[in-house]
């Protein structure tokens, strides 16, 4: 069980794609297919999701297994990391500890310290939902596809309501919640893209301070887009995506 995919040319800069709770690595699918001209793409699944659905989430023991993917992927053992919600504090986490192997950071959606009072309501109801019988399982599923998956395009199906993995969310966020984020991220010296979807207001509500904590930050805003923009708005992402990693010394 590999639990992440590769594509690309071997020699090649490498990007490595983090996924968030409740879905698993093919939310990236369409981010490969464009990147992988020139990157050497690497897209994992968190524990607790996908192929690790029956591995519960530790941030430590993926980080760990993380530096072993790349350490066999990546011909030069550096890359940029993309992590989106979870993913993103994931992401930080990598970036803090391994500085030196990192090209770049690109966190989507995760500017919301997790220590905050903010996070409860989001922690709620991920528990909620993991213990929510089927009906309420369809009808988030039913959101999920209508709302936050429906620009995936072809090839990257959205996850159905019995796809969604809730357990591994709960555990996720539990796992996450309670700790600080903005001293690792001032931890890392490189470059940093956040990137956020200009209406997420809930991910959105420390956007400053985690500029502020970027030693060499960017903040790019995009518009008609919530907590997934790379789903809705993905010709919008992948271009920001795209300059960012252009202006980056590999």
């Amino acid at each position: 069980m590999s639990a992440y995919d590769v594509a690309g040319p071997a020699a090649a800069p490498a990007i490595v794609f983090l996924h968030g709770t409740r879905v698993d690595r093919t939310i990236w699918a369409g981010q490969v297919r464009t990147f992988s001209d020139r990157y050497r793409t690497i897209a994992a699944d968190l524990p607790g999701h996908g192929e690790l659905a029956d591995i519960p989430f530790g941030l430590h023991a993926f980080i760990a297994r993380l530096d072993a993917i790349i350490g066999t992927e990546v011909a030069d053992g550096r890359t940029a990391l993309v992590g989106h919600s979870l993913g993103g504090y994931v992401a930080i986490e990598y970036a803090s500890r391994f500085p030196g192997r990192t090209a770049a950071l690109v966190v989507c959606n995760a500017c919301l310290e997790p220590r905050r009072l903010l996070t409860i309501p989001h922690r709620s109801l991920a528990y909620v939902a993991g213990l929510a019988g089927q009906r309420l399982r369809e009808r988030v599923g039913d959101r999920v596809r209508s709302v936050a998956y429906r620009s995936v395009t072809a090839g990257a199906a959205a996850p159905d309501a019995g796809g969604l993995v809730f357990k591994g969310s709960r555990n996720a966020i539990r796992d996450v919640v309670g700790q600080q984020f903005l001293p690792r991220l001032r931890s890392y010296p490189g470059p940093v893209l956040l990137v956020n979807g200009a209406d997420d207001r809930l991910f959105r509500r420390d956007e400053a301070a985690f500029l502020a904590a970027s030693v060499d930050g960017t903040l790019h805003l995009v518009e008609g887009a919530g907590h997934v923009p790379f789903v809705e708005r993905p010709e919008a992402f992948d271009e920001t995506l795209r300059r960012f990693l252009d202006s980056i010394r590999w």
